[in-house]
Order: structure tokens, then sequence, then C-alpha cells
């Protein structure tokens, strides 16, 4: 028996026919490598990210102007505008404000409050209820909500007056039975804006 050459890596001898390795780790090394190999060839694609679509621009709305307040608190000027009539001397006026909130296309919405101790002409004329308010009859009456918060001197608390308001309730007067104080506030909306041809 011939004995396979020193430098022969596989340890293939002639006389088992045909070469076959001795060495089993050599074949599981090359099993590996292939297996590896074919995993890496076979790996799945790496994925193919979308391209974003660009799109159209969108207009944006436009920037409505902030409102602006004017707020005046001249007693003669808002008891004309608010009550359209003039104060009378005897009339005393405690606390006044009227506010008015705008734009640059007018007034948008506004408010006014008024503390008078009636004289005897003004007194007469309320009494004709020139507003036409109602009194309400709850036996608990509440001062309706504000639109705006009330200015500090304004009642929060109905108990202990007779309540008077509007049918859509954003007139309204607070008369104390007492002294016939009257505490007087109305607010609405500004003018109707022009229609565009």
């Amino acid at each position: 028996m011939s004995s396979a050459p020193l430098n022969d890596p596989l340890n293939r001898s002639s006389s088992d026919g045909g070469g076959v390795p001795r060495r089993p780790l050599v074949w599981l090394a090359v099993a590996v490598a292939g297996f590896a190999i074919s995993v890496w060839l076979n790996r799945a694609p790496s994925p193919v990210l979308p391209v974003p679509e660009e799109r159209p621009a969108v207009a944006s709305a436009p920037i409505v102007p902030a409102e602006t307040l004017a707020r005046t608190v001249e007693f003669d000027a808002v008891f004309a505008r608010a009550l359209w009539r003039r104060p009378q001397p005897d009339d005393v006026i405690k606390n006044a404000e009227r506010r008015d909130w705008s734009d640059a296309e007018g007034v948008t919405r506004w408010d006014w409050f008024l503390e008078v101790q009636p004289g005897p002409a003004l007194q007469a004329w309320l009494d004709t209820n020139p507003f036409s308010l109602h009194k309400s009859e709850a036996p608990q009456p509440a001062i309706p909500p504000a639109e705006a918060p009330r200015p500090e001197w304004f009642p929060k608390e109905a108990a202990a007056f007779d309540v008077f308001v509007s049918s859509n309730t954003s007139f309204l007067m607070l008369r104390d039975p007492a002294t016939q104080k009257v505490y007087l506030s109305d607010s609405g909306g500004g003018l109707a804006k022009p229609v565009s041809r």
C-alpha cells in the first residue's frame, strides 16, 4: 500500500477509488461556505423607497386682520349713544363704558354698560318701557351671560334687583327697587358688510 504524499492537502489516496477526501471537516467547510454564498445571493432585495410625489402648492387662507377695540368711558357720550337721549342735570351717571370692536371693514360688534341714578324725567321715561323689555319672573332671576366680560362695577348677581331683559336677552336692565338706581347694558353685531358684485 502506498502512502499519500505529505503535500496533498485533501489527504487523497489512489487506493480508495477516485480521491474522496478523508477529512470530513474540509467538506463541511465547503458546504457551509456554499450555503452562505447561496443565502447571500438569494437574499431579499433592499426595499425601494417610493419617491414622494411633488404636491401642488395649496393656497393658504387669507390672514384675517385682528380686531381692534375702542373703549369709551365718557359718561354723557355713552349715555346718549345707549339711550338715544341726552342726560338731564338730575340724572347721576355713576359709571359708563362703551366698547366697539372693529376690523378693516368697520365695527364688528359692540356693547355698552351704564350705572345711573335716574332723575324724575328719566325714571318716567324708563317706566314707559321704551326698549320693550319684560320682567323676569323667575324666583331667583339670573343675569344673562354676556359675550364679553362685563366691567367690574356691573353687578354679578341679580338677587337684589328687578331684572328686565329683551326678547333676545342682549338688552338688560337691573333696577334696585329700594333706590331706583338702574344698571343697563346692551350688545350687538356691527353693521352689515357690503356685498361685493
